[in-house]
């Protein structure tokens, strides 16, 4: 919740609405875990800075202090560890399978009634590739600053769906500042 990449708030709440309402055409079997790492001094917290009005699945919250972050080494080179934000979610999901995403993510009509009508594989591992949008309303990738017009091969940790077993198994991420 700092901000990161500008207009957060608004769009995490896009990203939050577009799941809500997907997970209610498909009847998604789920949850959001939110994780609100670090918040920064002064900024209001997710509970009262959305709009939880289309919500159609649960939705827990867990806050993570900034003193828990600041406890951890490399703490000082930045304000949010993204491997340690996803693996607090990870450990408290209560999903057989366990989806981690960035906050400002929207899942595509295709994604979610795949994920809702397919029978998912404990032992599979699902990723997908992202496609970023400019002001302009275009499809753009950005690499080092620049516009891309080849495959995004960066992005992972936007949408990685994996049992929660497995999750587990391998520990999570990485957790390195």
């Amino acid at each position: 919740n700092d901000n990161y990449g500008g207009d957060f708030l608004p769009r995490l709440q896009t990203s939050l609405d577009n799941y809500f309402q997907l997970s209610a055409k498909f009847s998604l079997d789920a949850e959001v875990i939110l994780v609100e790492w670090n918040n920064p001094i002064g900024a209001v917290e997710f509970q009262d800075a959305l709009n939880w009005d289309h919500v159609t699945i649960p939705v827990r919250i867990i806050h993570v202090p900034g003193e828990i972050h600041d406890s951890l080494p490399g703490s000082e080179n930045g304000p949010l560890f993204f491997g340690y934000g996803c693996n607090v979610g990870i450990r408290r999901a209560n999903g057989r399978f366990v989806l981690t995403s960035t906050a400002d993510i929207i899942h595509s009509l295709d994604m979610i009634s795949f994920i809702s009508k397919t029978t998912l594989d404990n032992d599979c591992f699902y990723a997908a590739v992202r496609h970023d949008i400019d002001d302009y309303g275009e499809v753009v990738q950005v690499r080092d600053g620049e516009p891309y017009l080849g495959l995004h091969m960066d992005a992972c940790g936007d949408f990685t769906l994996m049992s929660r077993e497995r999750w587990l198994e391998i520990r999570g991420y990485p957790e390195v500042p």
